[in-house]
């Protein structure tokens, strides 16, 4: 199975659904973010999210900027075509100028590699208070 899953465990705790083809990486993160107290479902690819039971009930989503099977743009597409609204980072090493307004015509944030110190838990505290059901913008600086 492509997906690691803390989900069935916890559901009081807030759900954040990793893709990020770079194991380690994704390891990485979700190690963090399960010691952070948040629940986790991890892929490797965007088809195995889409293959998966809908992720509507997500808080968030980490999605990897170029995925090994799709661009993370394309893959937030089809999730926010299929009715996900959680809010959303874009993990990327360079973001382009063309990455930047993608990801602002998602509504997603963008969080550039190498993830330092506090990074990935700052950024996905911002994603998440400023999620719709809290009245404000899903913005990041």
């Amino acid at each position: 199975m492509d997906a690691s899953d803390t989900t069935s465990t916890e559901p009081d705790k807030r759900l954040i659904v990793i893709v990020e083809s770079d194991e380690a990486i994704r390891n990485s993160m979700a190690f963090l973010l399960e010691a952070d107290d948040y629940r986790v479902r991890a892929f490797g690819k965007g088809e195995a999210l889409l293959l998966d039971p809908p992720p509507f009930s997500a808080d968030a989503f980490v999605i990897g900027h170029q995925l090994v099977d799709m661009p993370g743009a394309r893959l937030l597409k089809q999730l926010r075509d299929a009715g996900a609204r959680a809010p959303a980072l874009f993990v990327a090493s360079a973001p382009s100028a063309m990455t930047r307004r993608a990801a602002a015509a998602l509504g997603a944030a963008i969080l550039q590699k190498p993830l330092l110190g506090n990074a990935l838990r700052q950024a996905l505290q911002g994603c998440l208070a400023c999620a719709p059901d809290s009245g404000a913008a899903a913005r990041l600086p």
